[in-house]
């Protein structure tokens, strides 16, 4: 009986250990040769996923040591403030002769030059007053409609057959539910009007079948005839359709994709005590900064967010955005602002991180390599989105397909090994005489 309850309570723990982790989709019978191999596989994959932990742990703690307990790295930090504040008001010859000086004071003059070369060419924009999520886009500023020619570029990688049906915002998904790859996103950015709570697809022509796809998840087709010129609105809808400041995008060396959301990644080497960067920033920069407004034109509400990986038995599904704070300022969000509130948010970053990323550790030790268990980034990232501003707009169809899409599966896999290291079966793209037809390729 005791050997009985044991057994039991031991299957019961492996069930709530691997609670969100996707599980085999039957029960598979290995060769000697095939276990050995999966075996090796997974050595060497656990291998990378614990190098990259690794990395992002250290780093935490260096970071934590010599802002917390070293006296000295405080002292340091004020004299960068103070003469941050010398060369902010000298005149521009002292500010020349400060770049011969040392390395960090012609960083910092450096800075302040190209600062003031950066508002000189936002100066000559023109203006607009504050956004916020939905707001008419002025005439001055909306984008001209979509073409068929622009539709039909976007599909060409992937041209529409019996096997596949498309959806422009929720990307590629397969026909067929047993196929693990989930999603492309195939984003047009802005090209959305909203029209009496309903969101339409600006294109001249539409095939039927993408218009079905499109309906069934509340985005609609503009017919070919325009429409009238009431019902046609522009608004703003996100990040895509606005410019960010240069001072704000040179501080990540403009490594900001920008589709929906805005992302920054945190590398390891951003995380080492001593390096620049704009987690170190002085208070001097963010107060000088929130001279500067961070977008064109100008936002209102921001989200900052972190991505968690959600699972399911037989497939991935679409990432959820994890909510961590939001910033408001009715005059426009300025750069200082939200440095500010990145400094203090991105070690919480990390820390969700390496939790999801120790969990993909664990499932690599848990299931075969036919599994997609690649819902993780390899690398914690910052997720900048426009504040919904309201429940209704917060569960809109548009909004969520903007932010809740998958890449492919090579694409999530990549991030985390070479491809000579996959396993798993893919899909390739192959040409025939009536065009290009999807081929089922075995692993290797």
């Amino acid at each position: 009986m005791v050997r009985i309850y044991f057994a039991f309570f031991k299957q019961v723990s492996r069930e709530l250990f691997l609670i969100g982790l996707p599980r085999p989709r039957s029960v598979l019978c290995y060769s000697e040769q095939e276990l050995e191999d999966l075996q090796t596989w997974r050595r060497e994959v656990t291998a990378l996923i614990s190098n990259r932990i690794a990395a992002y742990d250290v780093a935490t703690s260096e970071i934590r040591d010599i802002y917390t307990f070293n006296p000295a790295g405080s002292r340091i930090a004020g004299i960068t403030e103070l003469v941050e504040q010398i060369l902010r008001y000298a005149h521009p010859v002292t500010r020349l002769i400060a770049l011969g000086v040392c390395r960090r004071w012609r960083e910092i003059a450096l800075y302040i030059i190209e600062q003031d070369v950066c508002l000189g060419a936002l100066s000559r924009e023109p203006r607009c007053p504050p956004v916020r999520l939905h707001d008419t886009i002025p005439s001055t500023f909306a984008r001209p409609s979509i073409t068929w020619d622009e539709v039909h570029d976007s599909i060409t990688e992937h041209n529409a057959t019996d096997e596949w049906n498309y959806e422009f915002f929720t990307g590629r998904r397969p026909k067929y539910p047993d196929d693990c790859d989930v999603t492309t996103l195939h984003y047009l950015p802005g090209r959305i009007t909203g029209r009496q709570g309903s969101y339409l697809f600006e294109a001249q022509s539409v095939d039927r079948g993408n218009v079905r796809e499109l309906s069934y998840i509340g985005i609609h087709a503009l017919p070919e005839s325009p429409p009238r010129s009431d019902d046609n609105i522009h608004q703003w809808i996100d990040l895509s359709q606005f410019e960010f400041n240069p001072l704000f995008t040179r501080l990540f060396d403009d490594q900001i994709p920008t589709a929906s959301i805005a992302e920054i990644t945190l590398p390891p080497r951003n995380l080492v005590g001593g390096e620049t960067g704009w987690q170190h920033i002085p208070e001097a920069y963010l107060e000088h900064l929130n001279l500067d407004l961070l977008t064109h034109p100008p936002i209102v509400s921001l989200n900052i967010s972190i991505r968690i990986p959600l699972f399911a038995e037989d497939r991935p599904c679409p990432r959820r955005l994890l909510h961590i704070t939001n910033i408001k300022n009715k005059d426009g969000i300025r750069i200082g602002e939200l440095l500010s509130t990145l400094k203090k948010v991105y070690s919480l970053a990390i820390e969700h991180w390496i939790y999801w990323a120790k969990a993909l550790l664990a499932a690599v030790n848990n299931v075969h390599w036919n599994e997609d268990i690649w819902t993780i980034d390899s690398a914690p990232k910052l997720c900048l989105s426009m504040g919904p501003g309201s429940e209704q707009h917060s569960q809109s169809s548009y909004y969520l397909a903007c932010i809740y899409a998958l890449p492919c599966r090579d694409q999530r896999q990549v991030e985390w090994m070479p491809e000579s290291m996959f396993r798993h079966a893919r899909l390739q793209l192959s040409d025939t005489k009536c065009g290009k037809a999807y081929t089922q390729v075995p692993g290797y």
